[in-house]
């Protein structure tokens, strides 16, 4: 524990100062590190110990959020899925190697992210680069898809089916994304993606009497699977399709 604190301490950048916190910790936590550089205040706890209940930790964090710190709880061991105000890692290595993997959940297992450095994950706490995955109302996000795509064989109109698409924060296709299969993929987003397909079509000349009924498969003759990739704005409606399925999930950027 003592080399994890040390490594922590090096790692952190000279305008960070060390800090008290009057907070009570449960057993079987300590703290490694209370800092500071002004506008922002970090808390870094060592679970170490076997905790029968997470609300004990659940009760600390709480407690030093109230303070103004933000926390992360590195674990020795199984630890617990990262929540939107816990961030959670565990402490993988032996000896004077240690590494870093950030727990998040896919609400059936605990994933762990690809390890890091001791001083690369401080670095990126010091440098606030790590997120948590959000999705809101007016946001731009990147689409990765896959779409079955219909062309009348009458007027020309191109519709598109979304089989499965995968979200993220625009311009950081590194991060874990939402994915989300066909029947998950509610109306409102679903129209996003086809929209911004149809952006980069030529309009058809025509319209047919099938397509404004909007049955054109029955009379398509041409059909393939396209992967694509989009951005696009959530509407309110499609924030929440997305926030229904969204887990916590934090990452490095």
């Amino acid at each position: 524990m003592e080399v994890l604190k040390q490594q922590i301490s090096n790692a952190l950048p000279a305008t960070w100062t060390h800090v008290s916190t009057p907070t009570a910790l449960p057993e079987g936590v300590a703290l490694l590190n209370a800092v500071t550089c002004g506008a922002r205040r970090i808390a870094v706890l060592f679970v170490h110990g076997l905790m029968k209940s997470a609300m004990p930790l659940f009760d600390a964090n709480s407690q030093l959020r109230k303070l103004g710190f933000e926390t992360v709880w590195l674990f020795k061991g199984r630890g617990i899925p990262s929540t939107k105000h816990m961030l959670c890692a565990a402490v993988v290595g032996a000896g004077d190697e240690h590494a870093v993997s950030i727990l998040n959940t896919d609400g059936r297992r605990l994933i762990h992210s690809p390890p890091v450095s001791v001083p690369d994950f401080t670095s990126a706490a010091a440098e606030h680069r790590i997120k948590s995955v959000d999705f809101s109302a007016g946001q731009w996000v990147d689409v990765a898809f896959t779409a079955e795509e219909r062309q009348c064989s009458e007027c020309n109109l191109v519709i598109h089916d979304v089989e499965h698409a995968i979200f993220y924060p625009l311009g950081e296709m590194q991060c874990p994304g939402l994915a989300l299969p066909r029947d998950k993929l509610g109306r409102s987003v679903s129209k996003l993606i086809s929209d911004a397909l149809a952006s980069h079509l030529p309009p058809a000349d025509t319209t047919c009497s099938a397509c404004l009924c909007q049955s054109p498969a029955a009379r398509s003759t041409r059909f393939k699977v396209t992967s694509s990739v989009a951005s696009v704005k959530l509407s309110r409606q499609a924030a929440f399709e997305l926030i229904r399925h969204q887990k916590t999930t934090w990452y490095i950027i």
